[in-house]
Order: structure tokens, then sequence, then C-alpha cells
């Protein structure tokens, strides 16, 4: 499945211990003036977001996403073990791929997330996290769930990757999280990432998990089932992709291809809307405001 915001490249059930990361030498192509034209969005789009560039930046420390397949049981993703932060944001914009081709651009292999939790209501709730201003993508936006970038430098495997995130994001213990199960693979269209996409509950309720601790980079709220369907309907500029894409996955489970479906249709139309980049990054404005607004209204009412 595809649409202008994500591909799910593959779907199914899929057990946590037998997704297996395949090397793949050589995927990411490169030539001087690849390297040249990353060297200068790199410098420019750092200064800009006010980050301080490290010099392990431009050291392979993350895998390049190629391709991703069920084989059997085991799902399989393969991944070129090549690539660096610089290389991720240098060829990020579509100008990039436009002067050399995909196959030089740099797409992180990351994890996604989504835990069901239970608030005092009853109600099947999903967490999602408001990005802050210090990240570099989609900043004020909505990741549904928990997601970040696989770690080669610690070997992760996927599994371990989204268990990580989930505690550093939203202070969830793995030994809270219960019926873990991969439901596929999906990649953004709009941005070079993709990878494996994770479902679990926990049996903590909504209010104890409002309190835990975690890392400063986002904020978390658990939001039930039914208002986050019309936020991703009605914000779907402001979302992060792979997050829609995990998201129609798990709704799947829950009510089937009925539920999912007049999704898919508004997200279809609300698209169309957009055929060049400068009315894009105009809805995606305008959906963060509404978003955050409804964020904190939600937010305000959980206390």
């Amino acid at each position: 499945m595809k649409n202008k915001f994500f591909e799910i490249m593959v779907e199914g059930t899929f057990d946590p211990d037998l997704i297996r990361i395949e090397e793949v030498q050589g995927a990411l192509r490169r030539t001087p003036m690849s390297e040249a034209w990353k060297e200068g969005v790199w410098t420019t789009y750092t200064k800009k977001l006010g980050f301080k560039p490290w010099p392990n930046d431009k050291k392979p420390s993350r895998w390049h996403f190629v391709n991703a397949l069920a084989n059997g049981k085991e799902l399989v993703i393969q991944a070129d073990p090549s690539t660096s932060y610089f290389d991720c944001l240098g060829s990020r914009f579509p100008e990039f791929e436009e002067r050399f081709g995909k196959s030089f651009v740099a797409v992180n292999l990351s994890v996604g997330i989504s835990v069901v939790a239970k608030n005092r209501h009853g109600e099947n709730c999903m967490l999602v996290c408001l990005r802050s201003e210090k990240n570099d993508y989609k900043r004020g936006g909505l990741t549904i769930g928990a997601a970040g970038a696989i770690s080669m430098k610690n070997k992760e495997t996927p599994k371990d990757a989204a268990l990580r995130e989930l505690k550093e994001e939203a202070g969830i213990e793995a030994h809270e999280i219960k019926n873990l199960e991969c439901l596929g693979v999906a990649r953004e269209v709009n941005l070079p990432d993709g990878g494996p996409e994770f479902f679990a509950f926990t049996d903590v309720s909504v209010e104890e998990l409002h309190l835990r601790k975690h890392d400063e980079e986002n904020e978390t709220l658990f939001v039930p089932l039914k208002l986050l369907t019309d936020w991703v309907c009605n914000f779907s500029y402001a979302i992060c992709e792979c997050s829609i894409a995990g998201f129609l996955m798990v709704g799947q489970k829950f009510a089937g291809s009925l539920w999912r479906m007049p999704i898919e249709h508004m997200l279809r139309l609300r698209r169309e809307f957009a055929q060049d980049e400068k009315t894009y990054h105009e809805f995606e404005a305008a959906d963060k405001v509404r978003l955050a607004k409804a964020f904190r209204e939600l937010k305000e009412r959980s206390k």
C-alpha cells in the first residue's frame, strides 16, 4: 500500500525475535559531487536549527534502509551499515534526490512502537509524543507512539531499539509491556526514513503513566483511540508519516478494514490539496497550531 504520506512495504504479524537485519554493502552510492552537496546542506541546516556539529556526526552510526521482505515467519530488513547522521541530514531534501537519484539518498532505518493503556474510564488510549523544538524533523508535530533510529554501535536488534525508545520517551519498562508484536514495515514518502512498526499493551494505567519520568525530548500523552482517529484525519500534515502507517496497522487489528478505509480516504483527500512543497508546508504549519491546541486541552482535562 502506498499513498502520498507513506508506503506500507510489508504487513502482517511477526514475532519481534524473528526480525533479522541483513547487511547489504555499498547500497548507498556516493560521488565527490554528492558529498560536497551534502556538506553544504549540512553546514546551512545545522546552523539554521542551532545545532552544534560533532566530530562523530560523519562516522557511520546508523543503518541505511534498503528493503524489507517476509520470509516465512521471519521478517528480513536489508540495510547498509555505512550511514552517518551527516549522510541522513545532508541528503534529506527533495533537491538532492532530484539531482543525484534515489540510490544516493540515505534512508534512516528506524523503529516505531505503539502502546495502548486504559484510562480511569476504561477507554483504550494510545501513547503520542508532541515533538519539541530540539528535533530536526517535524518540530511541534506529533509521533504516535515512540520512535527512533536503530543503533549500530550497541548492536541493537529492532526489538531492542523499540523497547529502548519506549523507556526513554515514555518511562515504560520492558517488563511492563505485554503482547509485543511487529505489524510490518513502513516507509515515509516525504522523508528518507522507515522501518518496523511494533505494537503492545500495558496494564499500567494512563494516569500513572502520565506521572512517569522520561527524557525531555518530547511531551507525552495517552489519547483515547476515537479522538486520536480524529486527530489523524484532521491534523495529518503535522503527524510523522510512519506513525500514521503504524496507527492504521494497529487499527486493522482492533476494528478491521472497515475502520481503516475511511481514514485512508480522508488522507487521500487531504493530500491532494498539497500539490507542491510550498502548499505542503503551509498545511503542515496550520495543522501544527491546531494539533498543539488540541494536545494542551486534552492534557489539561487528563489531570
